[in-house]
């Protein structure tokens, strides 16, 4: 009689890293996504308002989770960390800024209206969106300078190369002064911060009135011909 050999069990077990593998994972529905985009955006919101009150150090994660109605994992799930809402805040603004001003040059206009209508558009996102405003002075950081972050300094660079054309156009047809428009571009964003920021602390003039009073100094400064320094909105 022969012995009757036992055949191994050749089944193995999946460990749980190889289970979660092997799972699929669902792609989102509509309404998840939906879901989703209404908390980032009420998030954002919030962030805004808190960080533009207090600034960044005295804001906490706890505090914007109450203020938009979500729980912090909820928040988290959002945003990875305050750091990071911060600068989504900044950057998203930013794009949007510089998507309204170059709106508002995109028109075939001279040199002169071109650069009015930019500073207009550019004194104007910032009187829209006051707590983002709020969140520059309280952050003390110079517009003129570039920023060491990388994506805000795409940014900028963006923005002082807008800038330098349109002040190249005017050198070029004989309506500004012939400076280094790199230079002006820089002082030209120095001076707008200082009269916004002045404006809001004051409370005492509207976005036209600082637009306006923005634009008028700006000629004066660039334009070689006194009564282009007197652009009409």
């Amino acid at each position: 009689m022969t012995d009757r050999k036992t055949t191994p069990n050749r089944r193995k077990t999946k460990s749980a890293s190889e289970k979660g593998a092997s799972k699929k994972r669902k792609p989102a529905s509509k309404v998840e996504e939906a879901k989703a985009e209404m908390y980032r955006a009420l998030i954002f919101e919030a962030a805004e308002q808190a960080f533009g009150e207090r600034g960044f150090a005295e804001t906490t994660m706890q505090e914007i989770a109450s203020a938009t109605g979500v729980s912090v994992k909820t928040l988290y799930a959002s945003f990875p960390g305050k750091q990071e809402l911060y600068d989504e805040i900044m950057i998203e603004r930013s794009e949007e800024l510089l998507e309204r001003v170059s709106a508002a040059q995109d028109a075939e206009i001279e040199p002169v209206e071109k650069l009015a209508a930019g500073l207009r558009a550019f004194v104007g996102y910032f009187f829209d969106h006051a707590s983002w405003t709020q969140m520059h002075t309280i952050s003390r950081a110079s517009w003129a300078q570039q920023p060491v972050d990388a994506r805000h300094l795409k940014l900028w660079e963006k923005g002082q190369a807008a800038d330098c054309k349109v002040l190249r156009k005017g050198i070029e047809a004989g309506l500004f002064f012939d400076e280094d428009p790199e230079e002006v571009a820089r002082l030209i964003r120095a001076m707008v911060r200082v009269q916004t920021v002045h404006a809001f602390e004051l409370k005492n003039k509207t976005a036209t009135e600082v637009a306006e009073s923005v634009t008028r100094r700006v000629m004066r400064m660039v334009c070689i011909d006194p009564k282009d320094a007197s652009v009409d909105a």
